[in-house]
């Protein structure tokens, strides 16, 4: 494979027929899945920015066209990060209009009662004129409430999909035989698929790892543009390359 220094560097793109945007339909989902050195906080960050901004602005698709658009809230709620995760990004590509970009952590101390949490993510967005929600691992409500089985976290799951364009972040390397179960059914709710995977010859100083776009089962309006990027992530920036 050549070397990042011989290739030219690419804007991230997900769809044929929306390439300049990175924010899927509403009623939508699209999952995410990394493994466990591969986690993909540049990755949401990007999707973030472009979400908030008013000018098409995203520091993954640097030449997209500045376009005049509405600043989507945009929500994180995670099961396994707090803010800090992604302050660094913030403050690195000075991504604003942070009144419509909001976070909420249940690993903190003052996070929503965990048996309300679906119907606490859903009263806070759907008076919201198209919001963008991210949900970082979900599938530990399986291990943290053992009342809650697979098929009622994937029917919570879906009420919260038809209030936003919603993306599910899960981590392909747990073991756990709910997991196992639990990431097949949310694919085949999926409209697109994006997995971060390490490279298989191990680590490279000049690649971090692989980013992989796909369709999902469900029918999309708009047409995925199905490829693979090498990804680098290093100090000043992070560079996409087409394999």
């Amino acid at each position: 494979m050549a070397s990042t220094s011989d290739l030219q560097e690419q804007a991230l793109t997900f769809y044929k027929n929306k390439s300049n945007t990175l924010t899927p339909s509403q009623n939508t989902l699209s999952l995410i899945t990394h493994d466990s050195s591969n986690f993909p906080s540049w990755l949401i960050a990007g999707i973030l920015q472009q979400s908030v901004s008013t000018n098409n602005e995203c520091f993954l698709s640097p030449n997209f066209p500045s376009i005049n658009k509405e600043s989507s809230p945009s929500y994180v709620y995670s099961f396994t990060n707090t803010i800090q995760t992604y302050n660094k990004y913030f403050l690195k590509y000075n991504i604003k209009n942070n009144e419509n970009l909001h976070f909420t952590s249940f690993i903190n101390s003052d996070a929503p009662p965990l048996a309300s949490w679906y119907t606490s993510i859903i009263s806070e967005i759907k008076s919201n004129r198209n919001p963008v929600v991210i949900i970082e691992n979900p599938e530990l409500v399986l291990l943290l409430d053992p009342t809650v089985t697979i098929n009622k976290l994937l029917s919570q799951i879906q009420e919260i999909q038809k209030h936003c364009a919603l993306y599910i972040v899960s981590t392909t390397s747990t073991s756990s035989s709910f997991t196992s179960t639990y990431l097949p059914s949310i694919l085949h709710r999926s409209s697109l698929i994006i997995s971060l995977t390490a490279l298989t010859t191990g680590r490279a100083d000049d690649i971090s790892g692989t980013l992989t776009i796909s369709t999902g089962p469900i029918p999309n309006e708009n047409q995925i543009e199905s490829r693979q990027y090498s990804y680098l992530i290093s100090n000043s920036a992070v560079k996409l390359y087409f394999k």
